[in-house]
């Protein structure tokens, strides 16, 4: 992303709208440390490319079903 990365977006986003829920795609597989700053950042789940379509229908259902109401 040429302006801001998908962090940076995730968490103006959450800002908005706390209930927000997000998923990362990343091909960067990270550290602990990444993976820590992405969960606090609001991100529910981050999913590895290449990634199959099944196993992201599953990750969407997922954070779906654990959306609060409201």
């Amino acid at each position: 992303m040429p302006k801001m990365g998908g962090l940076a977006l995730i968490k103006a986003l959450h800002r908005e709208n706390p209930n927000l829920k997000a998923i990362a795609i990343t091909g960067y597989g990270g550290t602990e440390t990444d993976v820590t700053a992405a969960h606090r950042s609001g991100i529910q789940e981050i999913v590895h490319k290449p990634l199959e379509a099944a196993s992201l229908a599953q990750v969407v259902r997922r954070a779906l079903d654990n959306q609060s109401p409201g």
